[in-house]
């Protein structure tokens, strides 16, 4: 059952409230650096978290120091475009990734567009570490559903109801960070505003 599914992105719960759906739309892809799934008899992802957890980890230019540019294009007018960026000189780093993909889709009133923003600036010293997130969504995707097979027999881009619209926009902002206080002991926290 996806309500018993947690999602969480650098410790931050990402599940929607209605439902616990997990918008996968609003995290670029190329900004994903690990996911692990944990079972749901880890009591430290809650107790709503009966068919587990799963912990999603974003690049940072220490993980991820490259630069990289993608572009494709399809039919239906689909294209995309990501640039992504990363850097580091020892102690400071940044990631930046800009995702913007558009398309008219196949059928009848089903464009889709997304465009999403994700960056995080670093700092590494010898017991602690920063990081300091920021991300923003502005997505408009359609997926209209099915149709009667009468309606699909006289024209397969047709559709019975829309629009079937999924409107995301997020402002995202987390600073995490750690102190070693021994080989033993570490003090780590974050505070984030969604």
């Amino acid at each position: 059952m996806p309500q018993g599914l947690s999602t969480y992105v650098n410790g931050v719960r990402f599940n929607e409230p209605f439902g616990y759906c997990g918008n996968w739309d609003l995290v670029p892809q190329n900004a994903i650096d690990t996911m692990a799934l944990h079972p749901g008899s880890n009591p430290v992802y809650g107790l709503n978290t009966l068919g587990g957890a799963i912990a999603v980890r974003t690049k940072t230019g220490f993980s991820a120091p490259k630069h990289q540019f993608e572009a494709y294009g399809g039919s239906w007018d689909r294209h995309s475009e990501e640039l992504t960026s990363g850097w580091n000189n020892g102690e400071f780093g940044y990631f930046i990734d800009l995702h913007h993909f558009d398309e008219n889709g196949w059928r009848a009133f089903s464009p889709s567009k997304a465009d999403q923003v994700f960056g995080t600036l670093s700092w590494r010293g010898d017991k602690g570490s920063l990081d300091l997130t920021l991300a923003a969504t502005d997505n408009n995707l359609k997926g209209n559903g099915a149709i009667p097979v009468q309606l699909q027999q006289l024209n397969r881009k047709s559709v019975f109801t829309h629009p079937d619209q999924t409107v995301n926009r997020m402002f995202f902002s987390e600073l995490e960070g750690s102190y070693s206080l021994s080989d033993d002991i570490e003090l780590s926290g974050n505070a984030y505003f969604r």
